[in-house]
């Protein structure tokens, strides 16, 4: 890959046309699982790794069915990475063979070894893979939740997951100059504000309150997370909003 990433799913809804968030980083490695085949121009038996940002099904609905597709010709285990609270959730609520089989217990055909592993992982730890250091850095959401902050070499995406109003975030964008790109959530149109709040999600109103914690101009900045019901309504508050406009911030393409 000849760019920091690209994007199978970064809606806030999944639809016919749109699917939810998952992003590719490296040819083995996501960040979450809302939607992998979808759109999928790879092979997904070659995914190794996925970091999964938190326990909503929106960002782990695909996770069963990127396992159980590959599972006669894997030669290794799928290596589900998370926050303790995440992995615990995701133990037991689907791979507890009520809702899918458990398959942190089931050895591949292949190798013998178990078909998924799960990674702990804690804020602030810095993990390094395939040349990459993945930062998890806390947000501020209704469940314990991870944004990343992911350097290639020189260059770096900060990503936000789900998150209402946070000062972390920011300030390590801030300080972090390889970081060229911010990827952050905008779920519903400004006068949901309320809503935000209660589910811990921002709106455009929101977005440009926070971006008066930049202390850069030089970043680009791309939304994500609209739920479909607020898409064109967000899409109009982007030309609205002063600090909205003063960093272009716009819909995430399919590559960054």
């Amino acid at each position: 890959m000849n760019y920091l990433g690209k994007v199978l799913g970064a809606s806030g809804s999944k639809t016919r046309e749109s699917g939810t968030v998952s992003f590719q980083i490296a040819d083995n490695i996501l960040i979450d699982a809302g939607n992998i085949f979808q759109k999928y121009e790879f092979d997904t038996n070659k995914i190794e790794h996925v970091f999964i940002s938190h326990s909503h099904f929106d960002h782990i609905l695909e996770l069963p069915f990127l396992i159980e597709n590959g599972f006669t010709v894997r030669t290794k285990p799928l290596k589900i990475h998370g926050l303790k609270s995440t992995i615990d959730n995701i133990k037991k609520f689907m791979f507890n063979n009520d809702i899918w089989p458990d398959f942190s217990l089931i050895p591949l055909l292949t190798t013998g070894e178990k078909s998924i592993s799960f990674e702990e992982f804690e804020f602030n730890q810095v993990i390094e893979l395939e040349g990459m250091k993945i930062t998890p850095i806390e947000m501020n959401h209704i469940v314990p939740t991870a944004g990343f902050i992911v350097e290639k070499e020189n260059d770096a995406f900060a990503l936000s997951s789900d998150t209402y109003i946070t000062d972390k975030f920011w300030q390590i964008i801030n300080k972090n100059k390889k970081v060229s790109k911010v990827l952050i959530e905008v779920s519903f149109e400004s006068v949901l504000d309320g809503l935000a709040k209660v589910s811990k999600h921002l709106t455009p109103h929101l977005l440009d309150e926070e971006l008066n914690k930049l202390s850069r101009d030089d970043l680009d900045i791309f939304i994500y997370h609209i739920k479909e019901a607020s898409y064109n309504q967000v899409q109009k508050e982007l030309k609205e909003f002063p600090n909205l406009i003063k960093y272009n911030v716009r819909d995430i393409p399919s590559s960054f």
